[in-house]
C-alpha cells in the first residue's frame, strides 16, 4: 500500500473521543464541536511520503461526492466549523457532500511524525511548498482509497489555496484526481501589495531569514500554539459576556486588518482551544519572499544561491508553472482582501487552462479573515456550493454522454 494511504487510526465517534496509541494527541478534537451541532464525525490519519502524520476531520456522508477542505495559516480544520451551523463544513454536508477537513503538517492536530518529535527543529523545516507537494497528495490519496472514489473536489482558503496552487504546479498527476478547485482568498504573488503593514514589515527581513532552516531556531513561531490561543480567548472574552458563543472582538478586528483585511469578523468562543495552531517560520518567510516588490512572481522557496543550485540547478528558485492542469478553477475574493491584488487575480486567471469563475463579495469591508470568521460568509458558501453542484452535474452529464457514445 502507498505510504500516503496507510491508516494510523480511524475512530468513528458517536460518543467517544479519539485515541491513537502511536501518537500524542491534543486534549481537544473537533468531535465535541461536531456533536454539539448534531453532526457525525470521524477522525482519520494519513501519512506523507516524508513521514508527517496528518489529521483529517470528516463529516461523513458515505457514498456521496467527496470534498477536501485545506486549512489556512495559523488554523487547522477548526476554522471551518467556527460559525456554528453556518460553517462551511456543515453547509457542505447539508448540501449532500462527504466532507473531509484537512490539517497540514504542524497545524491543528497534525503534530505527529513517524520518527521526528514535534519538539525537533527538523520537524518544522517546511513552507507551504511541502503542503502542496506532499500534504495535499497524501490526503487526496487517503480519501480516494477510503471512499473508493476516482476523484474529489478541493476547497481552500488563504494558505489552503496557496498550497493547492503548488499541487497544481508540481504534482500534475493529480489533475485527474481533483475534478475541481474552489479557492477563497487565493494568495500567489504578493509583490503588488500596497496596503498590508504585515507584508511591508516581513519582506524587509527576507534576506536575513533566507537561510532560516540552517540558522534560525526554534523553527516554530514562538507562542503560536497554546499561549496565543489562551491570550486570544482571554482578550476577546473580556469584551462580552461569556454566554455568547460567537461575538465581535475589537482586538481581533484590529489584528485582522493587520494580517490581511477584516470586516465583521467574530471570535468563536471555542477557538481558544484550537486557534492559532502551530506555524513554521519558513511558512511565513515564503510569503515574505513573495511580498518583495523587487522579486515578483509566484516562486518556490529561496534557500540562498548555494542550496538553490543543489535543489533547483540554478541560483534563484524557479517560478511555479500553473499552466499544465486542466481541472476547473473557481476563485472567490473580497474587496478589502489586501493579500489578493488585481494583479494576482489576473495572473491566476490567465495561468489556468480551465479557469471558470472569479467572484468578488460585494461587501466593501469583506477582507481576508472574513472568509472563515464572518457570519455573513454563509451567503458566499451558498454561492460556492451552487458552483460545486453545477460542476458536478456537468461532469456527470459528460460521463453519461461518453457512455452513450461507447
Amino acid at each position: 500500500m502507498n505510504k500516503s494511504v496507510q491508516l494510523f487510526n480511524t475512530c468513528k465517534c458517536a460518543n467517544s473521543c479519539f485515541t491513537d496509541p502511536s501518537a500524542q494527541i491534543a486534549s481537544y478534537t473537533l468531535t465535541d464541536l461536531f456533536r454539539k451541532h448534531g453532526y457525525p464525525s470521524e477522525g482519520h490519519y494519513a501519512t506523507t511520503d516524508d513521514g508527517y502524520i496528518l489529521r483529517l476531520d470528516r463529516v461523513p456522508r458515505p457514498g456521496a461526492p467527496a470534498v477536501l477542505v485545506g486549512s489556512p495559516l495559523t488554523c487547522g480544520s477548526a476554522c471551518y466549523v467556527g460559525l456554528e451551523k453556518d460553517s462551511l463544513a456543515f453547509k457542505l454536508h447539508d448540501a449532500g457532500y462527504d466532507v473531509w477537513l484537512g490539517n497540514f503538517r504542524g497545524s491543528g492536530l497534525s503534530t505527529n511524525h513517524t520518527h521526528l518529535k514535534v519538539t525537533d527543529n527538523e520537524f518544522w523545516n517546511y513552507s507551504f511548498h511541502e503542503h502542496g507537494a506532499l500534504d495535499i497528495p497524501a490526503m487526496v490519496d487517503y480519501i480516494l482509497h477510503t471512499t473508493r472514489l476516482q476523484s474529489l473536489a478541493y476547497v481552500g482558503h488563504s494558505m489552503g489555496s496557496t498550497s493547492f496552487l503548488v499541487t497544481a504546479a508540481v504534482r500534475p498527476e493529480y489533475d485527474t484526481r481533483i475534478h475541481g478547485a474552489f479557492l477563497m482568498g487565493p494568495v500567489a504573488s504578493l509583490a503588488d501589495h500596497k496596503l498590508s503593514p504585515l507584508l511591508s514589515v516581513l519582506h524587509a527581513f527576507e534576506n536575513v531569514t533566507t537561510n532560516v532552516e540552517d540558522s534560525f531556531g526554534p523553527h516554530i513561531l514562538p507562542g503560536s500554539d497554546f499561549l496565543l490561543r489562551f491570550l486570544g480567548g482571554l482578550v476577546c472574552r473580556a469584551f462580552v459576556p461569556s454566554d455568547k458563543p460567537n461575538f465581535n472582538c475589537l482586538p481581533l478586528n484590529v489584528v485582522g486588518y493587520f494580517l490581511g483585511g477584516a470586516g465583521k469578523v467574530v471570535y468563536p468562543a471555542d477557538f481558544q482551544h484550537y486557534v492559532p495552531s502551530g506555524v513554521a517560520i519558513m511558512e511565513i518567510n515564503h510569503y515574505a519572499q513573495l511580498a518583495n516588490p523587487h522579486w515578483p512572481g509566484f516562486r518556490q522557496y529561496n534557500h540562498g544561491p548555494t542550496k538553490n543550485r543543489q535543489l533547483y540547478g540554478q541560483n534563484s528558485p524557479p517560478d511555479y508553472d500553473l499552466t499544465s492542469g486542466n481541472f476547473p478553477v473557481f476563485l472567490y475574493t473580497g474587496k478589502s482582501d489586501i493579500f489578493v491584488t488585481k494583479q494576482n487575480l489576473e495572473f491566476l486567471r490567465i495561468s489556468f487552462r480551465n479557469f471558470r469563475k472569479l467572484y468578488t463579495v460585494p461587501d466593501k469591508s469583506f477582507g481576508h479573515l472574513d472568509f472563515v470568521l464572518n457570519p455573513e460568509a454563509s451567503a458566499l458558501y451558498d454561492d460556492m456550493i451552487d458552483d460545486l453542484n453545477s460542476l458536478l452535474r456537468e461532469q456527470q452529464e459528460s460521463k453519461r454522454s461518453r457512455a452513450d457514445v461507447n
